[in-house]
């Protein structure tokens, strides 16, 4: 560094007395020779780079290239990918869970269909036979709405009896499928309006869906490529697990999804189709009842007899917190709390039977205590 200091100093003091642009009879300027100079002694030091105007010059910019950029950034597929890693960045791990063995089973069906390298885009046929009731179940709950709006905001909980999320139908879908999932709402709302219970319909990526509800099961015949057949299927597994009846009068129920899914040998449609049954187990949780020895489990007395999809991703929690998590105007309807106030220091909601504690100093968790007392 001395040494570098050094030399443009004396360049700097001999420039007063020397022309430096006048070649000498050896044919070489001072500058010229102290450039080489400089090089011999740094021939690692990278050459001074390219202006950015003379670069931008050189670049040959692609025919077409602002019309494929946009073809691509704005295409179903590139939405997909980034909606979909989004919702995978913020909720628990698939791996291992019921929706795992939900997508294996259509995926290993799917790719075991042998279709010809001339068939465009692969497109199958997925015949749906789903045990579950959606008008009858929404005439049940006695919703002061429309059957087709009570489908969407119906709330629904998912995770376990200790570690759970509760949302919307419509909010839980968007939350986990978002590129989807608004359309297949919205055909199943179709079918709720149609006199005969039934809508046919295309949604994303060009997938045709025909629709049937009538009871006592639900029959969907879908048109899509692999990815979609399988999405729908993960959808069409939550919903009936979620939009379910409990079997017992009260207490907390598990509702699980049971996939079988297998080709369909003998057909006359040239579409390559297989057939997927979705059937559903519901059982009590072995902590049904509200407990206050258990860590995470208050928010049961919020229910009378909740049921609670087993095996799908919740929003991930950094610190393992267990307990309910839920938008807070759902938790100032569900426990009747409906007033702000602060005891000492302590932030609390409450209602005429009801009460919500802040319980710790991080993050908006509460606690609720209540009186089987209705005075």
């Amino acid at each position: 560094m001395r040494r570098n200091l050094f030399g443009n100093n004396a360049i700097s003091e001999m420039s007063e007395d020397v022309d430096l642009s006048t070649p000498p009879k050896d044919g070489m300027s001072l500058t010229e020779k102290m450039a080489r100079f400089y090089d011999a002694e740094h021939p690692d030091f990278p050459p001074e780079p390219t202006p950015v105007d003379q670069q931008l010059d050189e670049v040959q910019v692609p025919p077409r290239y602002q019309e494929v950029r946009s073809f691509l950034l704005e295409g179903p597929a590139y939405q997909w990918l980034l909606e979909n890693a989004r919702s995978s960045a913020l909720l628990t791990k698939r791996k291992g869970a019921i929706l795992e063995a939900v997508t294996r089973e259509i995926d290993a069906t799917l790719s075991s269909i042998r279709t010809p390298k001339s068939w465009r885009s692969r497109v199958f046929q997925a015949n749906f036979d789903v045990d579950w009731d959606l008008p009858n179940f929404l005439r049940d709950q006695r919703y002061d709405t429309a059957l087709e709006i009570a489908v969407e905001r119906a709330i629904t909980v998912t995770g376990s009896s200790s570690n759970a999320q509760a949302l919307s139908c419509m909010d839980y879908m968007c939350q986990t499928w978002p590129s989807s999932s608004r359309q297949v709402t919205r055909v199943l709302q179709e079918a709720l309006i149609s006199p005969n219970l039934s809508c046919s319909s295309c949604i994303v990526d060009r997938t045709e869906l025909n629709i049937n509800l009538r009871s006592p099961k639900a029959s969907i015949v879908a048109h899509g490529s692999q990815a979609a057949l399988t999405g729908l299927c993960e959808q069409l597994a939550w919903l009936g697990a979620a939009l379910r009846t409990s079997l017992i009068s009260f207490g907390i129920c598990l509702s699980t999804p049971i996939i079988t899914a297998s080709k369909d040998a003998c057909s006359s449609n040239p579409v390559p189709s297989i057939t997927v049954h979705l059937g559903f187990t519901v059982t009590p949780s072995p902590d049904h009842g509200p407990s206050t020895d258990v860590d995470g489990t208050c928010w049961h007395a919020m229910f009378r007899k909740p049921v609670v999809v087993n095996g799908f991703p919740i929003l991930a929690r950094h610190e393992n917190e267990q307990g309910l998590e839920l938008p807070l105007d759902i938790i100032s309807i569900l426990a009747e709390a409906h007033f702000a106030t602060r005891y000492d220091t302590v932030l609390a909601l409450k209602g005429h039977c009801t009460m919500l504690v802040h319980v710790r100093t991080n993050v908006l968790s509460l606690g609720i205590f209540y009186s089987t007392k209705m005075e």
